[in-house]
């Protein structure tokens, strides 16, 4: 999940310039989420990668699930103004 994390920030990180003239709210708004992402990914790391999830609760990985959902979310809806802006 780091990864697909990281690949999203580095995709991400390209177009906020662009999305911060589009929509700049929604620009904060990802910035946000991954933030909130993070914070819910912190309880897993270990000294020696990541804690694996079957020594997690149901509880936490909802709370992880929701995070993830939350920046998917956002990212589509910055995929779609770029699109719409490149005459898409």
């Amino acid at each position: 999940m780091a990864a697909n994390v990281d690949g999203a920030r580095r995709g991400f990180d390209l177009l906020q310039p662009g999305l911060r003239l589009l929509d700049p709210s929604l620009a904060d708004t990802i910035g946000g989420r991954f933030a909130g992402l993070a914070v819910a990914m912190a309880p897993y790391v270990r000294a020696d990668g990541w804690r694996p999830y079957a020594q997690s609760s149901p509880t936490d990985l909802r709370a992880l699930s929701q995070a993830g959902i939350a920046l998917a979310d956002a990212l589509s809806q910055a995929a779609a103004q770029v699109v719409a802006a490149a005459g898409g």
